[in-house]
């Protein structure tokens, strides 16, 4: 006869459940002249969780001011970037825009784990290879906080070169207009986890923007570009 066995010599096993894979998603906007492909899922649920974690805790986030042109009057007014941001890079390089020199901070590991990922994405959606210089790195923290619609065509960009967007944390919509035609607009809700690419001639022909959102929460936004190398100073 057998008996029932002793509760105290029978050891449970916990079987550690991988955490789940969100198919990925491929999107083509097929914007006339341009290339602008989004990735939905692209990185993985633990990725998200661990880079958003990392990009809200060990990253030196800048409140930081810029100087535009008043759509009033067209005089240049200087105030508070509507968002806090950060620019890392190799050394040597500058980026400025609105009036503001952004001279690059030493790379994060974890950003550069990122980088590196957003780089082979682009071979898998069949683009020409590019290793990034430098990030564009936006923290939105409050619905209000915004990009407003422009095109990244600045001096210190190397124009054949695309702009790779990655994003983490709350969802908010990106939304690309036609320079010639403002009534031509197209909205991409960017979710935790999602990679998109801006090339061709898109900063020639669009402008792209994040307008005002709706749903709290914390984004994390790193844009991935290419610098022409230069000292500090006047671009």
């Amino acid at each position: 006869m057998v008996g029932k066995p002793n509760s105290e010599t029978v050891k449970e096993k916990k079987v550690e459940q991988a955490p789940p894979v969100l198919q990925i998603r491929h999107r083509d906007l097929e914007l006339p002249g341009a290339v602008a492909i989004l990735l939905e899922n692209y990185f993985t649920v633990e990725e998200c969780e661990r880079y958003f974690k990392v990009l809200t805790t060990e990253i030196d986030w800048r409140n930081q001011q810029i100087t535009v042109t008043s759509q009033d009057n067209g005089e240049r007014v200087t105030g508070d970037e509507p968002r806090r941001t950060l620019f890392m890079s190799d050394p040597g390089i500058c980026y400025e825009y609105s009036g503001r020199e952004n001279v690059g901070q030493r790379w994060h590991p974890a950003v550069l784990e990122i980088k590196k990922k957003a780089e082979a994405a682009l071979a898998e959606c069949g683009l020409p290879e590019v290793v990034f210089n430098s990030a564009q790195m936006n923290r939105y923290d409050f619905p209000r906080h915004t990009l407003g619609m422009h095109a990244d065509n600045e001096p210190d960009l190397d124009r054949d070169s695309p702009i790779v967007s990655v994003s983490f944390g709350a969802t908010r919509d990106f939304v690309i207009q036609d320079k010639g035609d403002e009534k031509l607009k197209w909205v991409v809700s960017l979710a935790d986890g999602s990679w998109f690419v801006m090339g061709g001639a898109m900063q020639q022909r669009y402008l792209h923007g994040v307008p005002h959102g709706s749903m709290p929460g914390t984004r994390i936004n790193l844009t991935f570009r290419v610098c022409i190398p230069r000292t500090p100073g006047p671009a």
